[in-house]
């Protein structure tokens, strides 16, 4: 038995990671984690301006412009693969920053989902440590908020390489929440959520 509560709860870095895909695969493939992540930057922000009037100052917001970006060692998996490539060739990808730490009364984890290009993959290749890079993302529009289930399987191998998010059906309508990989949109009843076990306090994707 769960039951929703609004009990505060620090979030943790280690629980906060990245998922991507490439647009045109979105029918065909699931979306994949970035292994070995190290870390991850999202935020949003407006560009403000002020006009002085004769009643005072006037001001005005410009667009929302949203910062995503991901460190990770460099490893040899299709995600890191194609995220280069994607950075080379401008291809559209789909990214999603998941809180497998917070989760809703059906036990959906929150997300966030963007879609863009990458317009930066730089690393660091030094001879006493791994390499590392890092990708940053040009963002479309506004993010999206919400929630998306993951398989236990995701649950217990989250920290390497395994598929993300669910594949988009042929038939789908893409401006379905469900586009995104069995998602539920945010509402406003979401603000403070997060579900906690009363019965079991045994790790997630354990019998």
């Amino acid at each position: 038995m769960t039951e929703t509560t609004k009990t505060l709860a620090k979030v943790k870095g280690k629980d906060v990671v990245t998922y991507m895909r490439l647009f045109s695969e979105r029918k065909t493939a699931a979306a994949s984690l970035i292994p070995y992540q190290t870390g991850m930057s999202f935020g949003v922000s407006r560009s403000s301006d002020s006009t002085s009037t004769k009643d005072g100052p006037l001001s005005t917001q410009g667009a929302l412009e949203t910062d995503f970006s991901v460190d990770f060692v460099n490893n040899t998996s299709e995600i890191a693969d194609k995220a280069l490539d994607a950075a080379v060739s401008g291809e559209r990808i789909e990214a999603w920053k998941v809180n497998r730490g917070r989760r809703n009364a059906t036990g959906q984890a929150e997300i966030w989902y963007v879609q863009g290009t990458i317009s930066e993959d730089s690393g660091d290749n030094d001879s006493d440590s791994d390499a590392t890079r890092s990708l940053t993302i040009a963002v479309d529009g506004e993010p999206k908020h919400g929630w998306a289930k993951l398989s236990d399987e995701q649950e217990e191998l989250i920290d390497y390489v395994l598929h993300g998010l669910g594949i988009v059906g042929v038939d789908e309508d893409e401006t379905a929440s469900s586009a995104v990989g069995e998602a539920t949109n945010w509402t406003k009843d979401d603000y403070g959520i997060n579900n906690t076990s009363t019965t079991s306090t045994a790790p997630a994707g354990t019998n």
